[in-house]
């Protein structure tokens, strides 16, 4: 087994939580273009400001959702994979344990028990290993990709990852 240091570990998972946050942000500029709102980033300190996409509280599930039901039939390839949700929402509410306090951890997700109360199965159970985590920081990337790809297809000019 390869020797996967805590360093290491802590610049693959900031590069993924980066990837996360880049899409997210993406796909809500693409938003914006495509519902011809000029893109206002909030300044610090402003107390009150225009709901727009940037803006407004969305989940991820409803970002990816609302961008894939906007493309056309020619624009398919750009979709995003809906997988992706289920990989973020592991990361933002899964629990990370080990047996000792240095790397690989396990990631374990299940949102809601059953009404006995016990999680019965769970949607999603990886080891943090190395190559894991860098398979899904290349998976978010190619997300990234066709978000821009599609928003230069159209013209859109705020996007050029």
């Amino acid at each position: 087994m390869t020797t996967y240091t805590y360093d290491e570990y802590k610049l693959q998972l900031g590069g993924l939580w980066g990837n996360f946050h880049t899409l997210e942000f993406i796909i809500r500029l693409f938003l914006c273009e495509k519902m011809g709102i000029p893109i206002r980033l909030p300044k610090q300190g402003d107390f009150s400001i225009e709901v727009t996409p940037i803006t407004k509280h969305t989940t991820i599930n409803g970002l990816i959702g609302e961008y894939n039901k906007s493309l056309s039939l020619k624009e398919e390839e750009f979709k995003v994979e809906e997988n992706i949700i289920g990989l973020r929402n592991a990361f933002a509410h899964g629990r990370v344990f080990g047996l000792a306090p240095l790397p690989p951890f396990r990631l374990l997700n299940k949102p809601v028990p059953d009404k006995a109360g016990k999680i019965q199965n769970f949607d999603f159970d990886e080891t943090l290993d190395k190559k894991f985590l860098g398979e899904k920081i290349d998976f978010v990337y190619e997300q990234i990709q066709k978000v821009s790809a599609c928003a230069k297809k159209r013209g859109y000019k705020s996007i050029d990852v």
